[in-house]
């Protein structure tokens, strides 16, 4: 694939239904780990969250469908907020590698 922009949308959407997947079988860990990304993230920025993140808070507070539903849609909404995702080391620095394998 030559499109750089087509393969990272590729591997981020294909890392994010991995975080689905985990979301399936434990909800509580991963939610818990983007939660206190974000909260890292608003105390490194004063307090406040950039809105790209702030928009994730009250989806991680709802059901786990509507979260899932943004980690595997393909519409415009979901790619836009997958591209600051909160989900920042739920997955192993091996893990990612092998999904860039498998969705280059």
């Amino acid at each position: 694939m030559s499109d750089p922009h087509q393969r990272a949308r590729l591997m981020s959407d294909a890392m994010h239904r991995e975080v689905a997947r985990r979301l399936r079988s434990d909800p509580a860990t991963v939610v818990a780990r983007a939660l206190a990304n974000l909260a890292r993230w608003q105390a490194q920025f004063g307090g406040e969250l950039p809105r790209c993140y702030e928009e994730w808070q009250p989806l991680l507070a709802g059901t786990v469908e509507a979260l899932i539903a943004v980690l595997e849609g393909q519409d415009e909404r979901a790619q836009r907020m997958r591209s600051s995702s909160p989900f920042t080391g739920l997955l192993t620095t091996r893990e990612r590698a092998e999904i860039m394998r498998s969705a280059a």
